[in-house]
């Protein structure tokens, strides 16, 4: 008889397809009612979770431009999408110039004549004789990694360039989150050391459009260990980016399959 905790246990395959009216297929919760293998819950075991691939490129983390102009502050709300370099360029370009005229953005091949698939940049540009900055993602430009921009350009009346190609490929992980499996094996991030209630990383693997199915590779490091056993009458999933912000899987279902293992199981052999 198989002596590892992950042929223990019972297999719980949690849809949101059953999800609670008013409730959204990206963060949902159901009730498992009394049955009697969420009573005492001491571990648990992320063992499948399936969904379709259609988060945008921008989205509402970074979905921010923000610039300053002669000493005052402007920001640009681009909407949630999937973005090309030319289609946002013309779009931030609009934008700029209804703002201030004699701003704007554009794309430029550098060096010149390189080929432009792989040597196309966000370039700013600024006619007029006051000073144009485009903030950094630490001065709030949160689209300033997608422009390719790492610190303040500053341009009284040049162009100036982003230093770096433009990343528009996306999310390539997103994160599985659960209140009531997370407890205090919550993930701690970088980010000032903030508790995300992160149960397991899934990589985008897909193209855009594409059904995500990911499977555990190693259902003993995977275990969640309780530090008390728990009752999991109600359980509740979520995909979120790194900061725990919610993604849209808008009518597409999300699907995970648990492996929940009662005190009793939790012996090691």
């Amino acid at each position: 008889m198989p002596s590892s905790r992950a042929h223990r246990g019972k297999l719980l395959r949690v849809s949101s397809e059953d999800k609670d009216v008013g409730q959204s297929n990206s963060n949902f919760s159901v009730s498992l009612g009394n049955a009697g293998f969420v009573q005492s819950v001491k571990a648990c075991v992320v063992k499948s979770v399936s969904f379709r691939h259609i988060f945008p490129n921008i989205y509402q983390d970074n979905q921010t431009f923000k610039f300053r102009y002669d000493g005052v502050d402007r920001t640009i709300l681009v909407p949630v999408g999937w973005w090309d370099a030319s289609s946002l360029a013309t779009y931030l370009n609009t934008e700029m110039s209804t703002l201030v005229p004699g701003i704007g953005c554009g794309l430029v091949v550098s060096p010149a004549g390189a080929p432009s698939g792989q040597n196309t940049y966000f370039e700013f540009t600024n006619v007029t004789a006051f000073q144009l900055t485009i903030y950094s993602k630490d001065n709030g430009n949160a689209l300033a990694d997608v422009l390719g921009i790492s610190e303040d350009l500053v341009t009284t009346p040049l162009n100036q360039k982003a230093p770096f190609l433009p990343d528009l490929a996306g999310l390539s992980v997103v994160y599985l989150c659960s209140n009531a499996i997370a407890g205090a094996n919550a993930a701690a991030s970088s980010n000032d050391g903030e508790n995300v209630n992160i149960i397991t990383e899934i990589p985008i693997t897909v193209p855009f459009g594409g059904e995500i199915f990911y499977r555990s590779l190693d259902h003993e490091l995977d275990t969640i260990l309780f530090q008390n056993p728990k009752g999991l009458n109600s359980i509740d999933f979520a995909i979120c980016t790194r900061a725990g912000e919610i993604l849209d899987l808008q009518q597409n279902n999300l699907t995970v399959v648990t492996r929940l293992v009662p005190v009793g199981a939790y012996s090691v052999a």
